[in-house]
């Protein structure tokens, strides 16, 4: 049995729209800035900490605006959507026996609502919600005692450079999603373990017979899933809110990858 942990935003949830709608709505009101479709892909490839040196976010109005995007947030959550594939996904891995959790930025009771409106209340063996902007990596140690998981047959799935960084950080393998915020190339540039582009692919993810670590940024090498349709419609959007909307990793801008297959597992 293996261990997928999953994050929330972006990964399992296609909260992009919905998201950006609010940071258009909040922008005004904070005083901030327009920024166009083509820097805000440009933002794609930057680090959640590079991201918040060039949105300069006033610390003094942050904790306002996180606790007005958490209520908006609260308010559309009846109509968040998974992200299409990742419902049968995540059921083919729990009929086989692995075993599933989810740690996240989010709220609890967001998470609570989100999978009760898709019939998924008792998919995950283990929960971890409203966790810090950087504090990923110590929440995942603290699960890995807790749950008595053996990192080299675990996995931690999210969208962003610093979900994989805190992977890394305490031995477990990082898959980076292509439907996500950061882009495909910034998921490499860190060494992800793997990158995917469709949900599918979760089921073919090799564990190592013998713990030892995989090399950092490969990709399984089965046939083609298609990753989610690109989204096109122009943004405008505040750099300071983009800088907000990449704690909870709401973009869904994919890059088309190579190939992904059931993996041979060695005989001993």
């Amino acid at each position: 049995m293996s261990t997928y942990i999953f994050d929330f935003d972006g990964t399992l949830a296609d909260t992009l729209p919905a998201l950006l709608a609010i940071a258009n709505d909040l922008a005004p009101e904070f005083g901030l800035d327009p920024m166009d479709e083509a820097e805000f892909q440009r933002w794609r490839g930057l680090t959640t900490q590079e991201i918040l040196q060039e949105g300069r976010v006033s610390l003094w109005k942050l904790p306002r605006l996180i606790r007005r995007v958490r209520r908006e947030q609260h308010r559309i959550m009846p109509e968040m959507e998974m992200v299409p594939g990742m419902r049968a996904a995540l059921l083919q891995l729990k009929a086989r026996g692995e075993s599933l959790g989810l740690a996240t930025s989010n709220g609890s009771e967001n998470i609570r609502m989100f999978l009760g409106n898709n019939n998924l209340e008792n998919i995950f063996d283990f929960t971890k919600c409203d966790i810090s902007l950087f504090g990923k990596a110590r929440v995942l140690r603290r699960l890995i005692q807790q749950q008595g998981i053996d990192p080299a047959a675990a996995f931690y799935v999210g969208d962003e450079v610093r979900d994989m960084q805190a992977a890394q950080q305490v031995g477990l393998r990082s898959v980076g999603v292509s439907w996500g915020f950061n882009t495909a190339e910034a998921l490499r540039s860190v060494r992800a373990d793997f990158v995917l582009t469709d949900p599918t692919s979760l089921l073919y993810l090799p564990v190592p017979l013998t713990g030892e670590p995989l090399a950092g940024g490969s990709e399984p090498d089965c046939s083609e899933f298609p990753g989610p349709e690109q989204q096109s419609s122009p943004l405008v959007l505040s750099r300071a809110v983009v800088a907000l909307v990449a704690f909870w990793k709401t973009a869904r801008y994919p890059a088309p990858l190579p190939p992904c297959p059931a993996p041979a597992v060695d005989q001993a």
